[in-house]
């Protein structure tokens, strides 16, 4: 059926679809269910292997080969590409296939069915004894058939027979064999009863060709499929071969009054027709002669040579028409398909093996330029037919060989003809091992079918009739008056129904054999109700979309088959939905799935006390709201907690997000000591192991002699009086602190010791005032006082370098003080202390 689509947002366009299969329709003996009475051939000479080749079109098809009647069987499933082939090897159960013993009812009946139309032929034999026997699906069945048979050579080995499967249970077939069978004499009747699938062989008593068993009545209530067979048959006249030949042949309502033959390829370029009439007084007619060339009765066999390459019978009322042709000796016969409202617009077919292959191909003058195999429209040309006399240009004929590199063995061939219709015999074999002979064609007289499309309310259905290509013209009634338009003269109509319902369309059709109708009951049928809703926007949060959960077929837009989906992300979403009358309906939805603001307060924090951080859910926001009731983008926490932020954006979607603060307390440093060292005024400071980064500290009065950096160092103190020493690290927890803690330091220093003169005259003894261990208190500070009280000298920083020179402005006249006693005062420096005494200075 044809999608139809009800809602908005979605077209599908289905002309693709309508052409595909709408396209001409006429396979070679096509057909979705082919029966088959498999004949007994003789082991002697070669029955095996056995085999069905498969052919399919341009569609898949999966097959079933089963025995209705046989529940031993199991039957065999295949399934072929579209224009594949496959073989099945049937040779495992040739025991149950070959239609033996004759004279008895069997269940060895084949049922071949198929989902689409394919071509079906049996094979027997590789070298020596092979044949075809091409089935002819629904073509192949009916109730009334004379058998043809060659009347011209003898079986070498084997029996000629006729074999007989059932369609339907109590199938009652009446017979009347033409020469004595097994079980029976000539043109006695007799009936037997068969059930769907069972079969029955009627087999010769001798194998002179005189008595083969041609013009044999068969007649039943219930169709029938009819198989010929005439095992090994000799070839003397062309060599001394022996081949089997047989086909499965047609009901008397399938045959015709007009035949072209094509003459194959045997030695000595004769070969034999034999014609069957099935009403006395039939005239034959060759080459377009008006004058008859012989007059046959009922159940008569004439036969006569073919020396042409093409010849042309016709006949004033229908007959059976069987070729005997070949390959060098080799012989094969097949009934050959009347030409009058019959043939095939595409035919495939399998070469067998990789011998000789020829193919004999006729049409109606206009078509030899329009064909096309395997693709390829340069292998079969115009040029290579020529006229078929006494046809009055209306047909020609072309014989055609091919290389196995132009066809290959075992792989499927397609010919197709785009303009009009063709037959097609093939012969497949070797000159002296055996003969493949078949005719690929449609036999049936045109009996349409309406192939229809679109057969949904509310949608425009449109009509053919099958094999169009043979009609000439068509007059459709499609029983719905309400339409307004209820008629249509076009070869591919499209009427749009007035309402639901079943409708019974006529086409009454034209063509060359005459006028005929064709009722087909349509049914239009409701289209499945889908909705999914008014366009949606979430933020961030997917969208269940339901497209009902009736018993209907789903295909979303995104590939998915199930009745309701999850939209993850924003875009246009449609379903397809189709229901069990193949109707579809869709409907699409605009989903926006909004994103969430950014937000990303990080990961929890640990600092130290009084470290400054900023808590920042991030800038281009529309509103902020913090735990702490904060409506800012960014925070400065200062005690420990859980702040969270709830934020929102410009569609109105909102994120948040938490973090945890903790604030560590400061570390406070310990610091231990030595006793300090006399001598060396050194001693050893220690504080907590294992922290990182140690920093030190100490006041001027002392210098870090060892371990900076670590968690105990060596300190050497140069200053008396009270120092410090401080330390500084993290720890591990990561947190330090400026100053953390003082260590106040009590340094004895060795006294000093004064003294009481000095004489500064030069001679390089006691020249200066100086102090014993002054050196231990650096930025000692010196005043000299004369007795009177003015100061003579002073310094700063007294570097024990006195050498009694006035410093005082009113003493400037002297270079050197006079003798006498002095006073002094010295401030120690770096212990606090204050030193006073006098001294004498001479010369």
């Amino acid at each position: 059926m044809l999608i139809k689509f009800r809602n908005r947002n979605v077209i599908l366009l289905s002309s693709l679809i309508f052409l595909m299969m709408f396209t001409n329709s006429i396979f070679a003996q096509t057909d979705t269910v082919f029966w088959f009475a498999a004949p007994e051939v003789s082991a002697s000479h070669e029955d095996r292997p056995i085999y069905l080749r498969l052919s399919s079109g341009d569609q898949l098809c999966n097959i079933t080969i089963s025995q209705p009647a046989n529940p031993n069987f199991i039957p065999i499933s295949v399934q072929i590409q579209p224009y594949g082939t496959q073989s099945v090897n049937l040779t495992p159960y040739i025991e149950m296939i070959e239609n033996k013993p004759a004279n008895t009812i069997l269940n060895y009946g084949l049922l071949i069915k198929a989902t689409n139309e394919i071509t079906v032929y049996y094979e027997v034999g590789i070298l020596y004894n092979p044949e075809i026997f091409a089935l002819k699906g629904q073509n192949a069945l009916g109730t009334e058939f004379y058998t043809p048979f060659q009347n011209f050579t003898n079986n070498g080995v084997g029996y000629s027979s006729f074999d007989i499967v059932a369609t339907e249970d109590n199938t009652i077939v009446k017979i009347k064999p033409a020469n004595n069978i097994v079980g029976y004499p000539a043109n006695k009747s007799f009936t037997i009863n068969l059930n769907k699938g069972q079969t029955y062989s009627a087999t010769a008593r001798s194998q002179l060709a005189n008595l083969h068993l041609g013009g044999s009545h068969i007649t039943s209530n219930k169709p029938i499929a009819v198989t010929i067979k005439d095992d090994s048959i000799s070839g003397a006249r062309w060599g001394g071969c022996v081949d089997l030949a047989g086909d499965q042949i047609v009901p008397i309502n399938k045959i015709g009054t007009e035949y072209i033959v094509m003459k194959g390829f045997l030695n000595y370029n004769i070969e034999k027709v034999f014609i069957l009439a099935v009403n006395d007084n039939t005239e034959l007619f060759i080459d377009g002669s008006l004058t008859p060339s012989a007059t046959i009765n009922l159940k008569e066999t004439y036969s006569c040579d073919i020396t042409q390459n093409v010849t042309y019978f016709k006949t004033s009322k229908p007959v059976y028409f069987l070729h005997m042709s070949g390959f060098g000796c080799e012989l094969g016969v097949t009934l050959l398909p009347s030409i009058k409202c019959s043939g095939s617009g595409q035919i495939s077919f399998v070469r067998s093996t990789d011998e000789f292959l020829g193919l004999n191909i006729m049409t109606k003058n206009g078509n030899q330029g329009n064909f096309i195999l395997n693709d390829n429209r340069q292998m079969i040309t115009a040029s290579s037919f020529k006229p078929v006399p006494g046809t009055n240009n209306e047909w020609v004929a072309a014989q055609l060989t091919f290389s196995t590199a132009q066809i290959k063995s075992g792989t499927a061939s397609v010919i197709k003809n785009t303009r009009g219709v063709f037959h097609l015999g093939l012969i497949n074999g070797g000159s002296t091992s055996g003969c493949r002979y078949g005719y690929f064609s449609a036999f049936s007289k045109y009996s349409p079918k309406i192939q229809s499309q679109n057969l949904c309310i509310n949608d425009t259905a449109k009509f053919q009739l099958s094999d169009a290509s043979v009609l000439d013209s068509v007059r459709w009634n499609f029983n719905d008056p309400a339409s307004g338009q209820n008629t249509s003269t076009s070869h591919q109509p499209k009427h749009f129904f007035s309402k639901l319902g079943t409708y019974n369309v006529r086409a009454i059709y034209f063509y060359e054999c005459g006028t005929d109708t064709v009722i087909q009951q349509m049914k239009i049928n409701p289209l499945p109700t889908v909705y999914l809703g008014a366009d949606t926007a979430t933020c961030n949060t997917p969208v269940v979309l339901n497209a009902g959960n009736e018993s209907n077929s789903y295909l979303w837009s995104n590939r998915q088959t199930t009745s309701s989906i999850t939209a993850n992300s924003s875009g246009l979403y449609t379903v397809i939905v189709t229901n069990s009358f193949g109707c579809s309906a869709s409907d699409s939805i605009n989903v926006h799935v909004k994103p969430l603001p950014f937000l990303n307060l990080g990961n929890d924090l640990s600092v130290c006390d009084g470290q400054h951080i900023v808590l920042d859910a991030g800038n281009g926001l529309e509103n902020y709201l913090w735990s702490n009731g904060a409506i800012t983008q960014t925070i400065s926490p200062t005690q420990d907690g859980r702040y969270s932020i709830i934020v929102s954006d410009t569609n109105n979607c909102t994120n948040s997000d938490t973090i945890n603060v903790v604030f560590n307390p400061l570390p406070v440093p310990t610091i231990n000591s030595t006793t300090l060292s006399q001598q060396t005024n050194v001693i050893n400071y220690y504080s907590e192991a294992f922290m990182a980064n140690y920093k030190w500290i100490v006041s001027a009065g002392g210098t870090i002699i060892s371990g900076a950096g670590t968690d105990a160092i060596t300190v050497k103190w140069n200053a008396a009086g009270s120092q410090t020493v401080a330390v500084n690290y993290i720890n591990s927890i990561g947190c330090s602190s400026e100053v953390v803690t003082v260590k106040k330091v009590i340094v004895d220093l060795p006294a000093v010791k004064t003294i009481e003169a000095f004489s500064p005259n030069g001679d390089g003894l006691n020249d200066f005032m100086q102090f014993r261990n002054l050196d231990y208190y650096p930025g000692s500070k010196l005043f000299v006082f004369s007795k009177i009280g003015n100061i003579v000298y002073q310094s700063n920083d007294y570097q024990n370098d006195w050498d009694g020179r006035i410093l005082n402005r009113k003493l400037q006249n002297q270079s050197m003080i006079l003798r006498g006693t002095y006073y002094y005062l010295l401030k120690l420096g770096g212990a606090d202390r204050i030193i006073k005494g006098f001294v004498l200075i001479s010369y």
